[in-house]
C-alpha cells in the first residue's frame, strides 16, 4: 500500500457517473478509486442538476454508501454559472495567451460550495474529468489542475460531424483546447497516439499515458467453460453518442448480406436512437437489449464483441469486452488507440475473420485466452506508476 500524499484531491465530474451509461462514467469511477488510493483526503465535486446525468436523491445516497470516506459536494448549475462558462470559452478562443488569467475568473454569487472549498483547502489539487471542466469551474488556479482528456476534443468533433481539420470551427476548437491544456500541471491521455500528440503540441504540462487507472482481475477468464452455449454471436455496447449509432448502423448496412446469418445483441443507450430502433425492427437478427446495468451475463452469452466506431481515444467498450474474456472486432480508428500486442485478441472488422471466430470453436477459444492475457497487459501498460510518483513529488515542492 503506497504512502498517501498529505494533500487534498478535488475530483470534478459534471453530473453523476454512478449509472455507468458510457465509457466516461467508468473512467471517472476508476479515477476516483486511484485518487482514494494515493491521497489522504479526496473530495468529489459536481453540479447537481446536470442536463442528462443529474444527481437524484437515490444516487446521492448510493454515492455515500459506495464512497463513505469521500465527501460529496454539489452545487447548482445556474444561468449565471453557464454564462460564465460560455464567456470563458469565448475569451480563451480570442485571447489564448491569457488563458490562465481567464480561468481564475469567478463570481461570488455562483457555485458557493466550490468557492468555500477553494478558500478552506489551501493544498487543493484539482482533478478535472475532460478539458471542458476547466471553464465550468467557478475560478481555477490552472497550475494546480490535472486533466484527464479522454480524447482529443477537436478531432472528436471532426469525426462526429464529418468536418475537415482545416475548417475554421475545427481550428478554433484546436486553438482553445491547446490553450486550456497548456496551462495545467499535468495532462492524462488514454491512448499512446494521443499521448504523443499532446507531447508534440503542449509546452507546459507533463503528459502521462494511462489507459487504465485500476488494476483488476478479469471478470471472466477467456477460454473458461468451453462447452457453454451462446445466445448471441456478436455484441455491441454503446452510449447515445452519435458516433456509436453511426458506427453500428454503417457496419450493419454495409455487411447485411452475410451478417443477417448471425445473432447480434446491441446494448446501451444507443438502442434509444431512432435510426437504430427502426433498423432493428426490420431485421430479426438484431436484438436491442437497451441499457443493461450488469453487462457480464450478456458478454458470457456472446461469442465476440464489436467496436465499429470512428473517433479518437481508447474505446472503453473494447476494454470491457477484454475484461470479460471476449475477443473484439474493431475499426481501424479503434485499433489505433491500443498499445501493441493486441493482434491475437482484437481484429480488423472483416467478414472472413468474424465468421472464422464465430464458426471455429478452437479459433474462438484461442482468441478468448488471448483477450484475457491482453487485458492483464493493459492493466500494467502506460505511465500510472510514474504519474503517482509525479503527484507525490509535486506535493513536496
Amino acid at each position: 500500500m503506497p504512502v498517501k500524499i498529505p494533500a487534498t484531491a478535488l475530483f470534478y465530474f459534471n453530473g453523476t457517473f454512478l449509472e455507468r451509461s458510457n465509457g466516461a462514467h467508468s473512467r471517472a469511477a476508476a479515477s476516483l478509486t486511484f485518487l482514494q488510493r494515493h491521497y489522504q483526503h479526496v473530495i468529489f465535486y459536481s453540479y447537481r442538476n446536470h442536463a442528462t446525468c443529474p444527481w437524484r436523491d437515490e444516487l446521492v445516497d448510493q454515492f455515500k454508501h459506495t464512497y463513505p470516506d469521500i465527501p460529496l459536494v454539489l452545487d447548482e448549475s445556474t444561468r449565471l454559472t453557464r454564462l460564465l462558462t460560455r464567456l470563458k470559452n469565448l475569451l480563451v478562443t480570442l485571447f489564448p495567451t491569457r488563458t490562465s488569467t481567464i480561468l481564475r475568473f469567478n463570481v461570488a454569487a455562483a457555485a458557493s460550495k466550490y468557492r468555500w472549498l477553494v478558500r478552506t483547502q489551501p493544498d487543493l489539487v484539482v482533478f478535472v474529468n475532460y478539458v471542458d471542466g476547466l471553464t465550468q469551474l467557478n475560478g481555477l488556479e490552472a497550475r494546480s489542475a490535472v486533466v484527464d482528456t479522454h480524447d482529443v476534443k477537436f478531432a472528436s468533433y471532426n469525426k462526429c460531424w464529418n468536418k475537415r481539420a482545416s475548417t475554421l470551427p475545427s481550428l478554433r476548437r484546436f486553438r482553445s483546447e491547446v490553450a486550456l491544456l497548456d496551462t495545467v500541471k499535468a495532462v492524462i491521455a488514454i491512448s499512446p497516439v494521443e499521448a504523443g500528440f499532446y507531447r508534440m503540441v503542449l509546452t507546459q504540462p507533463e503528459v502521462f499515458y494511462i489507459p487504465q487507472f485500476d488494476s483488476v482481475a478479469p471478470a471472466q477468464e477467456g477460454g473458461a467453460d468451453a462447452g457453454r452455449s451462446f445466445d448471441y454471436d456478436l455484441v455491441f455496447v454503446g452510449s447515445e453518442n452519435a458516433l456509436n449509432a453511426r458506427g453500428i448502423m454503417d457496419f450493419c448496412r454495409r455487411e447485411e448480406a452475410w451478417l443477417s446469418r448471425y445473432r447480434t445483441a446491441v446494448c446501451g443507450k444507443v438502442c434509444d436512437q431512432p435510426e437504430v430502433a427502426q433498423y432493428a425492427a426490420r431485421h430479426s437478427h438484431i436484438r436491442l437489449l437497451g441499457f443493461v446495468p450488469d453487462i457480464a451475463p450478456i458478454y458470457r452469452a456472446s461469442k465476440a464483441a464489436l467496436s465499429p466506431v470512428n473517433g479518437t481515444g481508447l474505446k472503453i467498450k473494447i476494454v470491457d469486452a477484454l475484461k470479460h474474456g471476449k475477443p473484439v472486432f474493431a475499426s481501424r480508428e479503434a485499433l489505433d488507440g491500443l498499445p501493441a500486442g493486441y493482434e491475437q485478441s482484437i481484429f480488423p472488422i472483416e467478414q472472413d475473420a468474424i465468421e472464422q471466430l464465430i464458426l471455429d470453436r478452437e479459433a474462438r477459444l484461442a482468441a478468448e485466452t488471448a483477450a484475457s492475457t491482453y487485458f492483464r497487459y493493459l492493466q500494467q501498460a502506460g505511465d500510472r506508476q510514474r504519474f503517482a510518483a509525479f503527484l507525490a513529488e509535486s506535493a513536496c515542492t
